[in-house]
């Protein structure tokens, strides 16, 4: 008797073992690379959005100074002209400056005469000293009137003004305007003749 093989039926289970096989090692394939690709776009975020970290400024130091100089007779520095602002001590605001550069440029002489302001004790709110008559160069002349104690004064706006007298301050016009004790120590009751400290009390405690 003469045997033969009979193979119908296995090619057909071959071919579709192949199939799902080869299926699969495309689908594992395919996960891997797109894990891959997500992790590496992912690494780049990151680096191109690092940078802006270490960009954020540092914060302001808001610490107010206090500080307050007197300066000596031969420290005095006089103002005549615009130019002259610049002999401020750097602990004068910048504002200040500003406020003196228009104040002398619109300056105008009158009769020959014209004024000069002498500083001798300055902060950064506050500054003290005095205005006098000069003749239209600068020049002291005693025929153009004589001085009067000058206080300079920052407003809650940034905004600087002036007091100028010839007598004591009162402790109402002090209560109205930010004059500390370091620039004005005493003042007076309203009618009455009478000292008292200064209501605004010390530089320190602003």
């Amino acid at each position: 008797m003469k045997l033969t093989s009979n193979n119908k039926g296995f090619t057909p289970l071959f071919l579709i073992l192949c199939v799902l096989i080869v299926g699969a090692l495309i689908g594992v394939g395919w996960y891997v690379y797109r894990s891959s690709t997500s992790t590496s776009s992912n690494n780049r975020d990151s680096e191109i959005q690092s940078p802006s970290i270490s960009q954020t400024p540092p914060a302001q130091n808001t610490k107010k100074d206090n500080t307050v100089i007197s300066l000596n007779d031969d420290q005095v520095i006089s103002l005549f002209n615009p130019e002259d602002v610049s002999k401020l001590p750097n602990i004068v605001p910048e504002s200040f400056k500003a406020y003196m550069k228009v104040k002398l440029r619109n300056q105008k002489p009158s009769n020959g005469c014209s004024v000069k302001y002498e500083i001798s004790k300055v902060s950064q709110v506050n500054l003290y000293g005095g205005q006098l008559g000069t003749g239209a160069d600068g020049r002291d002349n005693v025929s153009c009137g004589g001085g009067a104690a000058m206080f300079w004064y920052v407003n809650k706006d940034g905004s600087w003004d002036e007091i100028v007298t010839q007598n004591e301050i009162s402790c109402d016009t002090l209560q109205k305007r930010p004059i500390y004790a370091e620039f004005v120590e005493t003042c007076l009751l309203e009618n009455a003749a009478v000292q008292n400290p200064n209501p605004n009390g010390s530089i320190k405690d602003r």
